[in-house]
């Protein structure tokens, strides 16, 4: 107990000392306790009492001022109640959301074992306490467990997450590789027919699609097989498609029809600058084979070539391009021939 004395100027021998000292002891543990809450108003309204009391001289005195003291205590007693009840409370409602969040959190079935079962049944638990700073305390603890909780659950996601996005991007390049690998002739490892039809048709739909398509044929390629071999017959083929490529324009594309027949789009070019052109290409291959193969009689290759017009589809084009290459091989082979697209007085002819 907290003995605070009267001033020297009161009855020292007053029966109400005992019952004054006992008094502004209250009145001290209440004043402390009201200064945590911050209820500024209620600790001024007690100091005013307790310094009034203190200063009393006389029983008559100190008799009211004890009596509208302890009224005062009394006021501050059932209003501390009152706040501890409120405050009570809404930490409970507090409590309960925080439990059903993770009641939520944890799902339907979950495991009786798991972390979040266990903090939810705590929770339940909280909703048991009375004592205000008890339950604030242990809603302290709860609510630390369940962030080192959710920061170890964030950290299991991003590397889940991180291993997730890893496989993905494997995948993606695996698939890559299998279109590539799809759109490739297996031998020469160009341009398969699929993909030169798929590359003809986008070129199709371009709104400026001025281009030019060109078929190539090696001459005297069943000789080479008959006489030297199919190995041979293959090394011929990949020098030829390898040649193709380096002689073109690197937007350009070549493909491999099948057996001995090449094609090549060429975007952005016209039929006048496509003959010279791909005479210098066939010169290309002719050169390349010589120099890996020394086959007697050379290999030597042929090219019909047609440019796209208003309405070609790609048959038309093809068409044309082929019509070209016969023309080429009638005229001697290893050289180019050029189709345009016919005048109204040849049509109305046929």
């Amino acid at each position: 107990m907290i003995k605070l004395g009267l001033r020297s100027g009161a009855a020292i021998d007053s029966p109400l000392r005992d019952v004054v000292d006992e008094l502004l002891a209250l009145l001290g543990e209440v004043i402390s306790a009201y200064r945590e809450s911050g209820d500024l108003e209620l600790i001024e309204g007690l100091e005013s009492r307790r310094r009034e009391l203190v200063d009393a001289s006389d029983d008559e005195t100190l008799a009211r001022l004890a009596e509208s003291c302890l009224e005062s205590a009394r006021a501050a007693v059932t209003r501390a109640c009152s706040r501890q009840s409120e405050q009570h409370a809404e930490l409970t409602r507090f409590v309960a959301l925080v439990r059903d969040t993770v009641t939520v959190l944890g799902g339907q079935g979950q495991d009786p074992s798991s972390e979040i079962t266990q903090a939810a049944d705590r929770f339940n638990e909280l909703l048991e306490i009375k004592d205000v700073g008890q339950l604030k305390a242990r809603l302290e603890q709860e609510v630390s467990g369940l962030r080192r909780l959710a920061e170890e659950r964030q950290r299991q996601w991003r590397e889940a997450t991180d291993m997730f996005m890893a496989k993905v991007a494997v995948l993606e390049t695996q698939l890559a590789g299998v279109r590539e690998e799809a759109s490739l002739d297996p031998l020469t490892k160009i341009g398969n027919r699929r993909h030169f039809e798929t590359t003809l048709s986008d070129q199709l739909l371009k709104s400026k699609r001025q281009f030019v398509v060109a078929l190539f044929d090696l001459d005297g390629f069943k000789q080479v097989n008959d006489t030297y071999g199919h190995p041979m017959g293959d090394r011929v083929l990949q020098e030829t498609a390898l040649a193709l490529k380096t002689s073109l324009r690197p937007g350009d594309l070549v493909a491999r029809l099948g057996g001995d027949e090449f094609v090549a789009i060429a975007p952005g070019m016209t039929l006048r600058q496509s003959e010279a052109r791909m005479q210098s290409v066939i010169a290309a291959v002719a050169s390349q084979l010589r120099q890996v193969t020394d086959l007697k009689p050379p290999v030597l290759l042929s090219c019909g070539v047609a440019e796209c017009s208003a309405g070609d589809t790609a048959q038309s084009l093809i068409g044309r391009a082929d019509q070209a290459l016969y023309e080429a091989k009638r005229r001697g082979k290893n050289r180019v021939a050029i189709k345009s697209v016919p005048f109204i007085k040849e049509l109305l002819s046929r």
